[in-house]
Parts: structure tokens; C-alpha cells; sequence
């Protein structure tokens, strides 16, 4: 949030009550924004969708870096799972049904990773585009 309020400085101020309110220039840019219609010549529509990010940045992409990791530990847990099974299996503290175990836990455990794939990225996307609506209301515009 604190790269957002560093590209409105100027325009929106916080008082002393921790608030943040506009700035005369503030409220002059949303007037002017405001008179604007919404259907603008060709060239200033370029400059538009070159202000606004591109949907897929910022928190999508950190919810899919994070997501990754632990997927990363998760296949690191059941490497180890299914060594240490074959140890107490070649030693002969476990029997053989512990493979079929570990296999099916393992299953499992990648079906709830591919499930989970899905839904950080539907979660991530809904806070993504919450917080853009949030940024467009804050500053007047429509979608």
C-alpha cells in the first residue's frame, strides 16, 4: 500500500487523526477526471490501460511464488516419508503394505496440491481485484 500512496503524494494527505482525506490538488484532479466522458479519442485510451497494472502483477504472483514453496516442502515431506518406509522396510521393522501406505498418502497429498493450486489462485485473484476496486473508488474512477 505504501508504493500506492508514494504515486498519489501530492494528492492525497494524511491527517492528524491517521485519515487520509485529498489535497486541493487532490480534489481539482478528481474534477477534472470527473469531467472527462467516457468515450475518449484513440490516443488517450493507450495512456489509460498503460497507467493501470496488468491484472496478473503483484499479490497473484507472490500467492503463486508462496504456493510453489510449499508445494517444494511438501514433495521434500514425502521424499523423506518414502525413504524412511524403505529403511524400516529393508531392515524389517515395517512390512511391505507400509509402501502402499506412503503411495496412497503421497496421492493424496498431491491431489489436495493440485485442488489448493486452484484455489490460491482464485483467492489471490478476488484480493487482487478487491483491492484495485478499492483503489478505484478511493480515486473517483468507474470501471
Amino acid at each position: 500500500m505504501n508504493y500506492h500512496l508514494r504515486q498519489l503524494e501530492g494528492l492525497v494527505e494524511r491527517n492528524g487523526e491517521r485519515k487520509y482525506h485529498l489535497t486541493p490538488l487532490g480534489k481539482r484532479a478528481l474534477a477534472v477526471l470527473g469531467s472527462m466522458t467516457d468515450e475518449l479519442e484513440n490516443g488517450y485510451e493507450e495512456y489509460l490501460t498503460k497507467a493501470r497494472p496488468p491484472k496478473g502483477e503483484g499479490f497473484v504472483i507472490w500467492a503463486g511464488r508462496y504456493f510453489y514453496l510449499l508445494a517444494f516442502s511438501t514433495f521434500s515431506f514425502l521424499l523423506g516419508l518414502f525413504v524412511f518406509v524403505h529403511t524400516g522396510v529393508r531392515a524389517g521393522s515395517f512390512t511391505e503394505i507400509w509402501y502402499y501406505y506412503a503411495a496412497a498418502f503421497a496421492i493424496l497429498v498431491i491431489v489436495l496440491l493440485v485442488w489448493a493450486r486452484g484455489w490460491v489462485r482464485r483467492e489471490a485473484e478476488r484480493v487482487q481485484g478487491g483491492w484495485e476496486s478499492f483503489l478505484d473508488r478511493l480515486m473517483g474512477r468507474r470501471r
